[in-house]
């Protein structure tokens, strides 16, 4: 999902969020990626669930904060979690801004 176009009050960054089980062994380790150019790389990369996880879905919410709904535990619980992009970042990409 994108989450910001490069322009003045994105700081000039294209943003891409991406989530995925992070594994080759099964569906676990839900992780969630930043891109910040147009997806030639991943510079960001942060544990969200660490047990089995399968299909998610992210959101960029009114707020600027980042939403996403998933699967866990073996199929039994949907999840919504809510985050940052600094959370995301360990602080070292903040936007507070409105998207356009």
């Amino acid at each position: 999902v994108r989450y910001t176009w490069a322009d003045s009050e994105s700081g000039g960054k294209n943003r891409l969020l991406f989530s995925n089980p992070a594994t080759t062994d099964g569906r676990h380790h839900l992780t969630v990626r930043l891109s910040c150019d147009e997806a030639q790389t991943w510079t960001v990369s942060k544990l969200l669930y660490e047990g089995s996880a399968a299909y998610s879905s992210l959101a960029i919410l009114q707020d600027d904060d980042i939403g996403i709904l998933y699967e866990r535990d073996s199929y039994q619980k949907i999840t919504f979690a809510r985050f940052t992009l600094d959370w995301l970042s360990d602080g070292k990409d903040m936007h507070s801004s409105h998207r356009k």
